[in-house]
């Protein structure tokens, strides 16, 4: 008797019918058209996140540099659309800045340090993302930065 109740349940049940998959075709576009803008964002902030990790490890390379090579000149130089670090003159790094970036790094566009690895030339510098701003602060009289979001 129990096999003939599963047979019949079995039977009659093949699958969903069409109005049942086109409702739920018709609220999962619904989602994606929605959430796909906030995805976005998110993805462009975590680019600029590494971005900035890398010119933070770029900064403490050349620290690190100047405070162990004597004789020996190695600094970061900002661009328009792009940073340098130079050893000796000679380009040994190059990053290019994400697409609506603008780096306002007002007088001087070098960033160096003397032997004990204390910055020669501290300021700020702003820099302003699609959907953020950020301030690398590098102080007077120490040989640290930081990097805050405005």
């Amino acid at each position: 008797m129990e096999i003939k109740v599963l047979y019949q349940h079995l039977k009659y049940n093949h699958g969903f019918t069409l109005l049942e998959v086109l409702f739920v075709l018709a609220v999962f576009s619904i989602i994606m058209v929605i959430f796909p803008p906030f995805q976005f964002e998110s993805i462009e902030k975590q680019k600029d996140k590494q971005f900035l990790d890398t010119l933070k490890i770029d900064v403490l390379y050349v620290q690190n540099m100047s405070y162990l090579t004597t004789g020996e000149e190695i600094f970061i130089r900002f661009y328009k659309d792009n940073y340098k670090v130079f050893q000796d003159n000679e380009i040994i790094a190059e990053q290019v800045y994400p697409a609506g970036w603008t780096v306002d790094y007002r007088q001087n566009s070098d960033i160096r340090f003397n032997g004990k690895g204390t910055f020669l030339y501290p300021r700020t510098i702003h820099i302003k993302t699609t959907y953020s701003e950020y301030r690398i602060v590098f102080q007077f009289g120490k040989g640290r930065f930081y990097i805050a979001e405005s």
